[in-house]
């Protein structure tokens, strides 16, 4: 008995790893440009035996002014870290009900991660930088992917049956539902969807006044103050 129930187990992980679906959404806008930093993601799935696990620590770095990457997705749970990689204070925030934080300014890697514990869409912005603009899309599953310049995401080892897919574009307040799929077993489809968007991408820093940076370049930081209206321009 004990015999057989093993196998059956056995059987049971070879199915759900050999006779997973796949699925290719190609997203675009109602012009037919293809939308980057677009996150598709099915909220009632879980992950298919022997798929990779979501990573549950990122980072977003502060690099040349600007958040690196625009958009980043997790599951719920996961930690962020927030380096700043750039010559100059940042003080990172956000006053998204999903997540209300703030680090203060600061250079370097902070001690501790921010840990995102609920499912939602988190604004970041910096209080020196006012053009630096970011994203987090926190999620329920880790059944998720997020395009790239073409427009399109990967969603692999699905479960055979019908997914919800559900979508979030940078300017979103919350996700909406993008389409319901049914997959077969071992079915590999493509489907394409235009969403009524305009484009939108992360906005550009502006360039570095020389003469502003040039007073604090290689010298000791001043105070707070003094930052926020010099340093960061």
């Amino acid at each position: 008995m004990w015999r057989n129930s093993g196998l059956a187990a056995i059987l049971l992980g070879l199915c759900a790893n050999l006779c997973a679906a796949e699925l290719t959404i190609r997203l675009s806008n109602a012009a037919g440009a293809a939308l980057a930093d677009a996150v598709v993601f099915d909220p009632g799935a879980t992950a298919a035996r022997g798929s990779a696990a979501p990573r549950k620590r990122e980072t977003i770095v502060q690099r040349n002014r600007l958040f690196d990457p625009f958009v980043t997705v997790v599951e719920k749970g996961a930690a962020i870290s927030f380096p700043n990689e750039d010559p100059m204070l940042h003080h990172v925030y956000s006053f998204s009900p999903a997540k209300r934080f703030e680090i203060k300014l600061y250079k370097g890697t902070p001690a501790a991660p921010i840990v995102f514990d609920k499912a939602g869409v988190v604004a970041l912005g910096c209080n020196v930088h006012d053009w630096m603009l970011a994203y987090i899309l926190v999620t329920e599953t880790p059944v998720f992917g997020k395009s790239g310049t073409d427009g399109v995401v990967h969603l692999s080892s699905l479960a055979a049956g019908t997914h919800e897919l559900m979508v979030w574009y940078p300017g979103m307040r919350e996700p909406m539902p993008l389409q319901s799929v049914a997959l077969g077993a071992n079915e590999s489809r493509t489907i394409d969807h235009r969403l009524p968007v305009a484009i939108r991408t992360q906005p550009k820093a502006p360039p570095l006044d020389p003469m502003r940076y040039s007073l604090f370049k290689g010298q000791e930081w001043p105070g707070d103050a003094q930052i926020c209206t010099a340093a960061g321009t």
